[in-house]
């Protein structure tokens, strides 16, 4: 079974980090598909209801 995760980077050292704990859970072998939602989304959006409601149409 793969289970499918959202992920934003968001600004400053958050695209970094992001990067490297997806290297560790793909190194686990951990099946996930990442849907990184940092390509659709405006990383200004302000409001966790816009960013969750935006993450959610694409999952």
């Amino acid at each position: 079974m793969t289970n499918r995760i959202g992920v934003v980077g968001g600004d400053g050292i958050g695209p970094e980090v992001i990067s490297e704990g997806l290297k560790v859970i793909h190194a686990s072998g951990v099946n996930l598909e990442v849907v990184e939602a940092c390509n659709q989304l405006n990383p200004k959006i302000e409001g966790t209801k816009e960013i969750g409601d935006s993450i959610a149409s694409h999952l």
